[in-house]
Protein backbone atom coordinates (compact mmCIF):
# COMPACT_ATOMS: atom_id res chain seq x y z
CA UNK A 1 0.00 0.00 0.00
CA UNK A 2 1.35 3.42 -0.95
CA UNK A 3 1.99 6.27 1.43
CA UNK A 4 -1.10 8.15 0.25
CA UNK A 5 -3.45 5.21 0.80
CA UNK A 6 -2.07 4.74 4.32
CA UNK A 7 -2.85 8.35 5.26
CA UNK A 8 -6.16 8.35 3.39
CA UNK A 9 -7.70 4.84 3.32
CA UNK A 10 -10.40 5.89 0.85
CA UNK A 11 -7.68 6.41 -1.80
CA UNK A 12 -7.41 2.64 -2.28
CA UNK A 13 -11.05 2.59 -3.47
CA UNK A 14 -11.39 6.07 -4.98
CA UNK A 15 -8.27 6.51 -7.09
CA UNK A 16 -10.51 7.30 -10.07
CA UNK A 17 -12.31 10.62 -9.80
CA UNK A 18 -15.28 9.17 -11.68
CA UNK A 19 -15.93 6.80 -8.79
CA UNK A 20 -16.36 9.69 -6.35
CA UNK A 21 -19.49 11.79 -6.07
CA UNK A 22 -21.06 14.05 -3.48
CA UNK A 23 -24.56 15.45 -3.41
CA UNK A 24 -24.37 19.25 -3.49
CA UNK A 25 -27.70 21.03 -3.85
CA UNK A 26 -27.00 24.24 -1.94
CA UNK A 27 -24.20 25.61 -4.17
CA UNK A 28 -23.95 25.87 -7.94
CA UNK A 29 -21.99 27.87 -10.51
CA UNK A 30 -24.38 30.82 -10.34
CA UNK A 31 -23.61 31.22 -6.60
CA UNK A 32 -19.89 31.46 -7.38
CA UNK A 33 -20.53 34.30 -9.82
CA UNK A 34 -23.03 36.14 -7.62
CA UNK A 35 -23.21 35.82 -3.81
CA UNK A 36 -19.77 34.33 -3.20
CA UNK A 37 -18.01 36.82 -5.50
CA UNK A 38 -19.76 39.72 -3.74
CA UNK A 39 -19.00 38.53 -0.20
CA UNK A 40 -15.34 37.77 -0.90
CA UNK A 41 -15.06 40.87 -3.13
CA UNK A 42 -13.29 39.03 -5.91
CA UNK A 43 -15.06 38.22 -9.16
CA UNK A 44 -15.08 34.54 -10.06
CA UNK A 45 -12.85 33.71 -13.07
CA UNK A 46 -11.40 37.24 -13.15
CA UNK A 47 -7.76 37.77 -14.09
CA UNK A 48 -5.22 38.31 -11.33
CA UNK A 49 -1.94 40.23 -11.45
CA UNK A 50 -0.27 37.97 -8.88
CA UNK A 51 -0.63 34.56 -7.28
CA UNK A 52 -1.95 33.96 -3.79
CA UNK A 53 -0.13 31.94 -1.16
CA UNK A 54 -2.78 31.11 1.44
CA UNK A 55 -6.43 30.19 0.97
CA UNK A 56 -9.06 32.43 2.54
CA UNK A 57 -12.75 31.75 2.37
CA UNK A 58 -16.17 31.64 3.94
CA UNK A 59 -18.81 29.05 4.76
CA UNK A 60 -21.85 28.93 2.53
CA UNK A 61 -24.97 26.83 2.35
CA UNK A 62 -24.81 23.82 4.64
CA UNK A 63 -21.44 24.78 6.11
CA UNK A 64 -19.59 24.39 2.80
CA UNK A 65 -16.04 25.72 2.81
CA UNK A 66 -15.56 27.90 -0.28
CA UNK A 67 -12.06 29.33 -0.64
CA UNK A 68 -10.42 31.71 -3.09
CA UNK A 69 -7.34 30.41 -4.92
CA UNK A 70 -5.32 31.54 -7.91
CA UNK A 71 -4.81 29.17 -10.78
CA UNK A 72 -2.00 29.77 -13.26
CA UNK A 73 -1.63 28.23 -16.67
CA UNK A 74 1.45 29.49 -18.51
CA UNK A 75 1.27 33.30 -18.13
CA UNK A 76 -2.46 33.52 -17.35
CA UNK A 77 -3.58 33.79 -13.70
CA UNK A 78 -7.23 33.66 -12.68
CA UNK A 79 -9.21 33.82 -9.44
CA UNK A 80 -11.00 30.52 -8.84
CA UNK A 81 -13.36 29.51 -6.03
CA UNK A 82 -12.86 25.97 -4.74
CA UNK A 83 -15.10 23.89 -2.55
CA UNK A 84 -12.82 22.31 0.07
CA UNK A 85 -13.65 18.61 0.25
CA UNK A 86 -11.24 16.53 2.33
CA UNK A 87 -13.07 13.37 1.26
CA UNK A 88 -12.46 13.96 -2.44
CA UNK A 89 -9.39 11.97 -3.53
CA UNK A 90 -8.44 14.41 -6.29
CA UNK A 91 -8.66 18.09 -7.08
CA UNK A 92 -10.99 18.89 -9.98
CA UNK A 93 -12.02 21.93 -12.00
CA UNK A 94 -15.21 22.46 -13.96
CA UNK A 95 -15.45 22.91 -17.71
CA UNK A 96 -16.23 26.61 -17.29
CA UNK A 97 -12.79 27.17 -15.74
CA UNK A 98 -11.20 25.21 -18.54
CA UNK A 99 -12.87 27.40 -21.16
CA UNK A 100 -11.80 30.58 -19.36
CA UNK A 101 -8.19 29.55 -20.09
CA UNK A 102 -9.11 28.73 -23.72
CA UNK A 103 -8.24 25.10 -23.08
CA UNK A 104 -9.76 21.99 -24.59
CA UNK A 105 -8.91 18.38 -23.82
CA UNK A 106 -9.66 15.31 -25.90
CA UNK A 107 -9.97 13.00 -22.91
CA UNK A 108 -11.66 14.26 -19.74
CA UNK A 109 -9.65 11.79 -17.67
CA UNK A 110 -6.30 13.26 -18.70
CA UNK A 111 -4.80 15.34 -15.86
CA UNK A 112 -4.10 19.00 -16.53
CA UNK A 113 -0.89 20.59 -15.22
CA UNK A 114 -1.55 23.89 -13.47
CA UNK A 115 -0.26 25.97 -10.57
CA UNK A 116 -2.55 26.58 -7.59
CA UNK A 117 -1.39 29.28 -5.16
CA UNK A 118 2.21 29.10 -6.44
CA UNK A 119 2.24 25.29 -6.13
CA UNK A 120 2.43 22.98 -9.16
CA UNK A 121 -0.12 20.21 -9.30
CA UNK A 122 -2.36 18.19 -11.60
CA UNK A 123 -6.11 18.61 -11.74
CA UNK A 124 -8.83 16.70 -13.52
CA UNK A 125 -12.09 17.76 -15.08
CA UNK A 126 -15.10 17.45 -12.81
CA UNK A 127 -17.10 14.49 -14.18
CA UNK A 128 -20.05 15.60 -16.28
CA UNK A 129 -22.31 12.98 -14.68
CA UNK A 130 -21.46 14.02 -11.11
CA UNK A 131 -23.42 16.30 -8.80
CA UNK A 132 -20.54 18.82 -8.79
CA UNK A 133 -19.89 19.05 -12.54
CA UNK A 134 -20.13 22.88 -12.45
CA UNK A 135 -17.97 23.27 -9.31
CA UNK A 136 -14.28 23.03 -8.43
CA UNK A 137 -13.16 20.68 -5.65
CA UNK A 138 -9.97 21.12 -3.63
CA UNK A 139 -9.27 17.50 -2.82
CA UNK A 140 -7.12 15.57 -0.37
CA UNK A 141 -4.35 15.03 -2.93
CA UNK A 142 -3.35 18.71 -2.97
CA UNK A 143 -3.92 19.19 0.77
CA UNK A 144 -1.70 16.23 1.58
CA UNK A 145 0.97 17.06 -0.99
CA UNK A 146 1.62 20.49 0.51
CA UNK A 147 0.95 19.71 4.20
CA UNK A 148 -2.11 21.94 4.44
CA UNK A 149 -3.24 23.38 7.79
CA UNK A 150 -6.95 24.23 7.96
CA UNK A 151 -8.17 26.81 10.51
CA UNK A 152 -11.96 27.21 10.67
CA UNK A 153 -13.99 29.68 12.74
CA UNK A 154 -17.58 28.53 12.54
CA UNK A 155 -18.71 31.42 14.72
CA UNK A 156 -17.53 33.92 12.12
CA UNK A 157 -18.15 31.58 9.17
CA UNK A 158 -14.54 32.12 8.12
CA UNK A 159 -11.60 29.80 7.44
CA UNK A 160 -8.02 29.85 6.17
CA UNK A 161 -5.70 27.20 4.77
CA UNK A 162 -1.95 27.57 5.15
CA UNK A 163 0.70 25.45 3.54
CA UNK A 164 3.99 24.68 5.25
CA UNK A 165 6.03 25.16 2.13
CA UNK A 166 5.89 25.59 -1.62
CA UNK A 167 8.14 22.69 -2.59
CA UNK A 168 9.59 19.85 -0.58
CA UNK A 169 11.06 16.38 -1.03
CA UNK A 170 7.61 14.85 -1.28
CA UNK A 171 6.72 17.24 -4.06
CA UNK A 172 9.85 16.39 -6.03
CA UNK A 173 9.26 12.65 -5.78
CA UNK A 174 5.54 12.72 -6.56
CA UNK A 175 5.31 15.51 -9.10
CA UNK A 176 7.25 16.42 -12.21
CA UNK A 177 7.33 20.16 -12.80
CA UNK A 178 5.46 21.38 -15.85
CA UNK A 179 8.08 22.88 -18.14
CA UNK A 180 5.43 23.89 -20.66
CA UNK A 181 4.27 26.57 -18.22
CA UNK A 182 7.48 28.48 -18.84
CA UNK A 183 6.89 31.24 -21.32
CA UNK A 184 9.81 31.15 -23.82
CA UNK A 185 9.14 34.76 -24.89
CA UNK A 186 10.39 35.92 -21.49
CA UNK A 187 13.92 34.84 -22.48
CA UNK A 188 13.74 35.85 -26.16
CA UNK A 189 14.92 39.44 -25.61
CA UNK A 190 18.03 38.69 -23.50
CA UNK A 191 19.02 35.79 -25.77
CA UNK A 192 18.75 37.99 -28.89
CA UNK A 193 20.89 40.72 -27.31
CA UNK A 194 23.50 38.15 -26.27
CA UNK A 195 23.68 36.75 -29.82
CA UNK A 196 24.14 40.24 -31.28
CA UNK A 197 26.99 40.98 -28.85
CA UNK A 198 28.70 37.69 -29.72
CA UNK A 199 28.39 38.32 -33.48
CA UNK A 200 29.79 41.85 -33.16
CA UNK A 201 32.72 40.56 -31.11
CA UNK A 202 33.53 37.83 -33.64
CA UNK A 203 33.27 40.29 -36.55
CA UNK A 204 35.65 42.79 -34.93
CA UNK A 205 38.11 40.05 -34.05
CA UNK A 206 38.02 38.69 -37.62
CA UNK A 207 38.68 42.14 -39.10
CA UNK A 208 41.63 42.68 -36.78
CA UNK A 209 43.21 39.37 -37.77
CA UNK A 210 42.65 40.10 -41.45
CA UNK A 211 44.30 43.57 -41.42
CA UNK A 212 47.13 42.77 -39.00
CA UNK A 213 49.59 41.33 -41.64
CA UNK A 214 49.21 44.44 -43.84
CA UNK A 215 49.85 46.72 -40.88
CA UNK A 216 52.98 44.78 -40.05
CA UNK A 217 54.21 45.04 -43.64
CA UNK A 218 53.60 48.79 -43.67
CA UNK A 219 55.59 49.25 -40.50
CA UNK A 220 58.60 47.21 -41.71
CA UNK A 221 61.73 49.33 -42.37
CA UNK A 222 63.34 49.51 -45.87
CA UNK A 223 65.95 46.73 -45.93
CA UNK A 224 68.16 48.60 -48.44
CA UNK A 225 68.41 51.57 -46.09
CA UNK A 226 68.64 49.89 -42.76
CA UNK A 227 70.78 46.80 -43.30
CA UNK A 228 74.60 47.36 -42.99
CA UNK A 229 76.63 46.84 -46.20
CA UNK A 230 79.49 44.35 -46.48
CA UNK A 231 83.04 45.34 -47.55
CA UNK A 232 82.49 44.02 -51.07
CA UNK A 233 79.28 46.00 -51.41
CA UNK A 234 81.04 49.14 -50.16
CA UNK A 235 83.85 48.63 -52.68
CA UNK A 236 81.43 48.22 -55.59
CA UNK A 237 79.45 51.26 -54.52
CA UNK A 238 82.64 53.38 -54.34
CA UNK A 239 83.73 52.15 -57.78
CA UNK A 240 80.37 53.15 -59.25
CA UNK A 241 80.58 56.56 -57.64
CA UNK A 242 84.16 57.10 -58.88
CA UNK A 243 83.16 56.05 -62.41
CA UNK A 244 80.32 58.55 -62.37
CA UNK A 245 82.67 61.30 -61.25
CA UNK A 246 85.20 60.50 -64.03
CA UNK A 247 82.46 60.59 -66.67
CA UNK A 248 81.33 63.97 -65.44
CA UNK A 249 84.93 65.34 -65.58
CA UNK A 250 85.42 64.05 -69.12
CA UNK A 251 82.14 65.53 -70.24
CA UNK A 252 83.11 68.86 -68.69
CA UNK A 253 86.44 68.96 -70.56
CA UNK A 254 84.82 68.17 -73.84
Amino acid sequence: MSKDTKKFPMFSMLLDVDSYDVLIKDIESNNLHQEISKQLRIKYLSNSAQELDEVEGKMFGDGRLIGLMTMRRKSTIKNIYFLVDTRAPKTTICEEVLRSFNLTISDAKNPIKVTLNKRPTKVELSPSESNFNDLNLLGADFLDLYDAQLFADYGESYFTIKFKNITNEKTVTTYTANTTDINPMVFAGPIFILLVVILVYLFVRFRRKKTLPFRKLQNLPNPEKSLPLSNEQNRKRKSKNNAKKRRKIIQAKV
